[in-house]
């Protein structure tokens, strides 16, 4: 019967792409902290949020400072050097308030490196600032400094939070709060599609650079027996011991994959006999597609594709 044997081709292939897709993962998160593009991103959308700045720069000026993430005059981030003049935006106030600044442990850079804010401090320090520092109440006297609020979209949502919000004013700063975190949803989706994109382009290059053709790599894993029993024997340690956290494998997880590279050899890699042809440049897309999907997509298939198999041999 072949399912055993097709289940351990898929669970051979989504070790592959795991290691793979672990390695490029890796390689994206060294850039992204270099280059602080999860800051910049924050940063860009609460300028779009509370000053009504625009979420995305012009084509040009995208590439530059969100493809590439290099600072410069349109880096959204505050400085996190004291600075003598009063801040002008609210974007400037909100990073100079005490709750938020406080959250910021950049040394020796320019601008701020923070990447993530509470929702329940956001509204506690927006409402700091839109009270100018005077004590509220209740929600009436919050409404009452919304309502010296200058014309903006930020009033206009303010003023329709209040409007939904009964006298108590925790009410109203939750739902600051849950209107921040919505925002904050948004924009960490568009980051997973941008580092998606980020991923194949990294795969491609892993791919090319170290032969990954993913249909060689089926057709080794189907047709070789000996690595196919080894693969899913070290698939099951993985399957067992591996966690995620924030998408990255914990440290266990990072030695159970080094320790794995170094007990199988995986079919890949260049070979003196090797030859490119259509077929091959077709399996180093479909491998970069592949790798694109992440760690945890790879884990997830290796682990139920695993548990599948185990259920399949017990009934037989």
């Amino acid at each position: 019967m072949q399912i055993p044997k097709i289940l351990d081709v898929v669970v051979g292939v989504a070790v592959v792409f795991f290691v793979l897709s672990t390695v490029a993962s890796g390689i994206h998160e060294v850039f992204a902290r270099a280059l602080a593009t999860r800051s910049k991103q924050l940063w860009r959308s609460l300028g779009a949020m509370l000053d009504g700045i625009g979420e995305q720069p012009d084509k040009t000026e995208r590439v530059k400072t969100i493809a590439f993430g290099l600072n410069g005059d349109r880096d959204p981030r505050p400085s996190s050097q004291p600075t003598s003049a009063a801040p002008t935006t609210y974007r400037q106030r909100l990073f100079a308030h005490d709750l938020i600044n406080g959250l910021d442990d950049t040394t020796q850079m320019a601008k701020t490196r923070l990447s993530h804010i509470e929702p329940d401090l956001f509204s506690r320090a927006l409402l700091d600032i839109v009270s100018s520092g005077q004590h509220l109440d209740n929600t009436a006297a919050a409404k009452d400094a919304i309502d010296n609020l200058p014309e903006s979209r930020l009033k206009h949502e303010l003023e329709a939070l209040v409007r939904h919000a009964g006298p108590d004013l925790g009410e109203l700063r939750t739902d600051i709060g849950s209107w921040f975190e919505t925002r904050m949803d948004g924009l960490s989706r568009a980051y997973r599609r941008r580092s998606r994109w980020w991923l194949f382009i990294i795969g491609l290059i892993v791919a090319v650079g170290v032969n990954v053709d993913a249909l060689h790599v089926t057709n080794r894993f189907y047709r070789d027996d000996a690595m196919r029993t080894l693969i899913a024997a070290e698939a099951e340690s993985l399957a067992a011991d591996c966690e995620f956290t924030d998408g990255q494998p914990d440290d266990a997880c990072k030695q159970k994959i080094d320790a794995a590279g170094d007990a199988i050899e995986l079919p890949v890699w260049w070979s003196q006999d090797a030859t490119v042809n259509g077929s091959t440049i077709l399996g180093w897309v479909v491998a970069a597609v592949a790798i694109s999907q992440g760690a945890p997509f790879w884990f997830d298939v290796l682990r139920r594709t695993a548990g599948f198999k185990r259920a399949a041999m017990s009934t037989t």
